[in-house]
């Protein structure tokens, strides 16, 4: 369960199906780079000066707390919600990686993501600003910027209540007067940013990749990685 701005959800359906994906595509990358994780970045600062193993406990946290009912919503950290802006930057980053690359993948492939996309627009019956109050687009169309960005930030708008977590820095090299002041002014919790990222053991990071792969729905096998381009 999560604490979103339309309130404690456990995400279901197409909704779910396309958080799943980008979840497991983190998952894939971070165990592809692991020990080498400067080697990818998803570009949420928070997340990406993670370590391989951070990642993998975190996502597997947030992950569980998105898809099942039976996990309680987390408090919202800037920590949690950088997890969640990662698995949303995924989302955008594939579509315009699967429109780029079109002529290169397979027919399989090809529109994977548009299509989760618009599963999950279609399943929200969220009221999506385009030009001209068009129709949703078709699974193939590649225009990023005037569909599929404003479909995935109308998504995104439904999970995050914003994102102070790109802010952390600045708060964090302030005066610790003047940092509470802009948290204040902002309506920021005082606490948002103290979270501290995990230092897992080993035993914790393998049982956090049984808990992602259950997730993902891989009980017991052995991952199909994806390699990030």
């Amino acid at each position: 369960m999560w604490h979103t701005p339309e309130g404690d959800r456990t995400l279901a359906g197409a909704e779910a199906e396309l958080v799943r994906a980008a979840v497991e595509q983190i998952f894939d990358d971070t165990v592809v780079a692991e020990g080498s994780v400067e080697d990818w970045e998803v570009g949420v600062a928070a997340f990406d000066r993670l370590t391989c193993e951070q990642r993998l406990v975190l996502l597997a946290d947030v992950g569980e707390a998105l898809l099942r009912e039976d996990v309680p919503a987390p408090e919202l950290r800037s920590l949690n919600e950088a997890v969640l802006g990662a698995i949303v930057e995924t989302v955008f980053d594939q579509v315009q990686i699967e429109i780029d690359e079109e002529d290169e993948l397979s027919a399989e492939c090809r529109c994977r993501w548009r299509q989760l996309v618009l599963a999950a627009t279609e399943a929200a019956e969220k009221g999506i600003v385009r030009a001209g109050e068009e129709p949703l687009p078709a699974p193939d169309c590649p225009d990023f910027d005037c569909h599929w960005s404003p479909m995935i930030e109308a998504l995104t708008d439904g999970l995050l209540w914003d994102q102070d977590y790109e802010d952390e820095d600045s708060f964090v090299d302030a005066p610790p007067e003047k940092a509470s002041w802009m948290k204040k002014r902002l309506n920021i919790d005082p606490d948002y940013f103290m979270a501290i990222p995990p230092d897992p053991t080993e035993p914790q990071v393998e049982a956090a990749k049984g808990r992602l792969r259950r997730l993902v729905r891989r009980e017991g096998g052995t991952p199909d990685y994806h390699s990030r381009k």
